[in-house]
């Protein structure tokens, strides 16, 4: 398998979205955790994602968009949220669940959890490849996430790992908030704090 140096590098880029667009499975850094990749409408690649990880069919994943107005596009609505609210906050370590809109695939089911992650190379891919790509960190189940690009391409088979290699992973899991009800819920807490935005962009960094 080729690995490439950096994220950023245009020949990395190029690959993944190749890869993305023709149905494969790429291990990409995000602003959290390296992370299995495949685009929202492949059904194949996401039942491969979830061979590699060792989890049951009706596992749901996080998926990542380019921006809000790719967002709108894939639910019925921000619950207790706005639009104008989410702009505020993303891009960031914040996933959110709402209600699941009609172009939502099956196996997503009545909500859908949903980030824009604070990196701008991977934005500017997944606005490239032209829908979300399902997220989910590299790992088998009951298993810490991976964090060395050199261990993740000897254990799991999948088409490219793209290093984090100029790029400094997080490390930590993305804050996660229900938005379904009459007020956000915290379900994870992570390094973002929900509590704390005012109106500020990324007020908890």
């Amino acid at each position: 398998m080729k690995r490439y140096a950096g994220i950023g590098e245009p020949n990395a880029y190029k690959r993944a979205l190749e890869l993305l667009r023709s149905g494969g499975v790429v291990v990409l850094p995000t602003d959290t955790l390296y992370g299995f990749h495949a685009a929202l409408t492949n059904v194949r690649a996401i039942e491969r994602i979830r061979t590699l990880k060792g989890v049951s069919p009706d596992h749901r994943f996080v998926l990542l968009v380019a921006d809000v107005v790719m967002a709108q596009q894939y639910v019925a609505s921000f619950g207790c949220s706005s639009p104008d609210e989410l702009e505020r906050r993303w891009p960031s370590r914040l996933t959110v669940v709402v209600p699941a809109g009609s172009r939502c695939p099956s196996w997503i089911g009545g909500t859908v959890a949903l980030r824009v992650p604070d990196l701008a190379v991977l934005r500017e891919l997944i606005e490239a490849l032209g829908e979300p790509v399902v997220s989910t960190s590299v790992n088998h189940t009951g298993e810490p996430p991976m964090d060395d690009a050199r261990d993740i391409t000897k254990r799991f088979d999948v088409d490219l790992v793209v290093t984090g290699e100029g790029h400094l992973l997080h490390g930590g899991a993305s804050t996660i908030v229900d938005l379904c009800g009459s007020a956000p819920h915290v379900v994870r807490q992570g390094d973002y704090v929900w509590a704390a935005a005012s109106g500020d962009s990324n007020p908890s960094k």
